[in-house]
C-alpha cells in the first residue's frame, strides 16, 4: 500500500510539472506572438512610409521621422549615429561621410521653422566638434531662420527639398 501511495504522489508531481511547463509553453506562445505583432505592424507603417510621398510624412511623430531620416541618411551612403533622446544639445543625428560629420537638427512641423532651430544647431557643431550643421524640415523655414544659417553655414533642407531626396533615394514601394 505504501508504494501506491508513493507512486500516487510522483505521478501528481509529474503532472503537476508538466501542467506548469504547458502553462509557461503558452506564456511563451503569447509572448512571441505579440513580438511577432509588434514587428508586422512597425514593418507595416515602414511600407506605407516608403508608398508614399512628403505628405505621409506629415503623419508621423517627431521620432518616427527622425527614424525615417536616419535611414534616408543610410540610403544616402552616410553612417548615422543618434544623440541622446534628451539633453541633444540641438542635434538629432550626426551623420558622417567623406571625412565630415554634420550635426542634424530634426523639426517635423506644420508651421514654418524659425531661428531658434537654427541657433541649436550652431551651439551643437560646437559641442560635437562637427564640420556642419543642418536643419531638416517636413515644412519650410522663415526668412530670419534662412538669413540666419546663412550668416552660420548652415544647411537648411525644406519640405521641397526633402521631397527631391525622397525622390531620389527611395524606390517606391520599397520600406526605407
Amino acid at each position: 500500500l505504501g508504494y501506491i501511495v508513493f507512486g500516487g504522489t510522483i505521478i501528481g508531481i509529474i503532472a503537476l510539472i508538466i501542467f506548469n511547463i504547458q502553462i509557461i509553453v503558452a506564456i511563451l506562445a503569447l509572448y512571441l506572438f505579440f513580438l511577432f505583432l509588434k514587428y508586422a505592424i512597425r514593418k507595416g507603417r515602414e511600407a506605407e512610409i516608403a508608398r508614399h510621398n512628403i505628405n505621409t510624412i506629415d503623419t508621423l511623430s517627431g521620432y518616427e521621422f527622425e527614424q525615417y531620416l536616419k535611414k534616408l541618411f543610410t540610403k544616402m551612403g552616410y553612417s548615422v549615429k543618434e544623440t541622446r533622446k534628451t539633453g541633444d544639445q540641438g542635434a538629432d543625428l550626426i551623420i558622417s561621410g567623406n571625412g565630415n560629420n554634420t550635426v542634424v537638427q530634426v523639426k517635423r512641423h506644420h508651421a514654418n521653422i524659425g531661428n531658434k532651430a537654427v541657433q541649436e544647431v550652431v551651439a551643437a557643431v560646437k559641442h560635437y566638434k562637427s564640420n556642419s550643421g543642418m536643419v531638416v524640415t517636413n515644412s519650410y523655414f522663415t526668412p530670419a531662420a534662412i538669413e540666419l544659417a546663412k550668416s552660420n553655414d548652415i544647411e537648411l533642407i525644406d519640405r521641397n527639398s526633402l521631397q527631391e531626396w525622397i525622390t531620389k533615394y527611395i524606390k517606391v514601394g520599397v520600406p526605407v
